[in-house]
């Protein structure tokens, strides 16, 4: 579900819920979540909460659970349920940079843009190299109609994820698919739209899971 890095030591509260439940539980725990993520990719987001739901039930504090089920009560419009849960994963592993993106995606859907700039600044402070923060701010950017700041920034997530689709197609100054395939880095990205190969994605909203 991350591609923040090492993952942080579990929290004091994890450790006991591994302790308490023993090998077996925590590989009823691991199928859960398994199964979610394949729910979760299939778009039955009904059965990908259920299975969230039954790995959170012996691990409350997973961050990996809560994660998941902030994704995807984040896809069902639950916004604010969807930052509960993120906020508790973050408070078990709090320098997950992924995790911190999808905070800022889900504040942005609740209408609280300034809590999304906030985590995104804290992000780029912390994580100058992981291109979602760049691309979550570059997107603010746009929106406000600061079209240089927001280029900037999308050439920033690509400086650091040259494949990163949607920032090339959302950089301002690009007119038309046509323009687009004059360049052949540009041409790669349409190659990727269009099925050929795969894009490297972020965590949540494609590419933003």
């Amino acid at each position: 579900m991350s591609d923040s890095g090492p993952s942080p030591s579990p929290s004091n509260d994890q450790s006991r819920e591994q302790r308490a439940l023993g090998a077996p539980a925590l590989e009823d725990v691991r199928d859960a979540l398994e199964a979610s993520v394949q729910a979760y990719r299939q778009g039955d987001y009904q059965e990908a909460q259920a299975q969230a739901e039954n790995a959170l039930r012996d691990m409350p504090n997973q961050p990996d659970g809560l994660h998941l089920i902030a994704l995807i009560s984040h896809e069902l419009g639950a916004h604010d349920a969807a930052i509960g849960y993120i906020e508790r994963a973050l408070a078990v592993t709090p320098d997950n940079a992924a995790y911190q993106n999808n905070l800022a995606t889900m504040y942005l859907a609740a209408g609280r843009e300034d809590d999304a700039r906030a985590i995104l600044g804290r992000l780029m402070d912390n994580h100058p190299d992981y291109p979602g923060g760049y691309y979550n701010l570059a997107n603010i950017f746009k929106a406000d109609g600061d079209l240089q700041l927001a280029r900037n920034h999308y050439r920033l997530a690509l400086s650091h994820q040259p494949d990163f689709v949607d920032a090339h197609v959302n950089l301002p100054g690009r007119c038309s698919k046509w323009a687009l395939l004059t360049k052949p880095s540009i041409r790669r990205v349409w190659a990727l739209r269009s099925g050929r190969s795969r894009p490297t994605r972020m965590p949540l909203l494609p590419p933003c899971c």
